[in-house]
């Protein structure tokens, strides 16, 4: 697959985990690499089993593409560890959709798990919910979270 996702550092490619996975810091796909260093704004665990991360940097150009996000950082870490429903996506079973009720909106933010890491994608307030199929709050989770006093 040769489309790119920007994150971890400079950019990260969807075949990022092959590269470290043959112990760089390339991916397979030419021209894509992590960072050495990488300073990480957060890293959360989500419910769904695994750990979601971003760089500062790669905050940086989120904020630049969604201005209503600057300065709203640990609202989407909140939202990953915390969600109110969890979505997988219909193009991508690999990819989330994260949402947390929010003022009077929704946050989304939307994850790609890879090899168990999770990297952020892009995060945004929004209206609705799109379409997929819904994965957390399971119905045993559900159970769960209602039991709580």
């Amino acid at each position: 697959m040769t489309a790119r996702a920007r994150g971890y550092g400079t950019f990260l490619c969807m075949r990022w985990a092959d590269g470290i996975a043959a112990g760089g810091n390339r991916c397979a796909a030419q021209g894509c690499h992590v960072s050495e260093g990488a300073s990480y704004l957060f890293a959360v665990a989500t419910p769904m089993g695994f750990s979601v991360r971003t760089t500062a940097d790669y905050w940086s150009l989120l904020e630049a593409k969604h201005p209503k996000l600057h300065g709203r950082a640990q609202d989407v870490a909140q939202v990953l560890s915390h969600p109110d429903l969890v979505y997988e996506s219909r193009q991508d079973r690999a990819v989330f959709l994260c949402y947390r009720a929010d003022q009077h909106r929704l946050l989304c933010a939307v994850v790609k798990r890879i090899d168990g890491e999770g990297f952020l994608i892009t995060a945004y307030p929004c209206d609705k919910i799109k379409e997929g199929d819904q994965i957390w709050p399971t119905s045993e989770s559900s159970t769960t979270r209602s039991a709580k006093p």
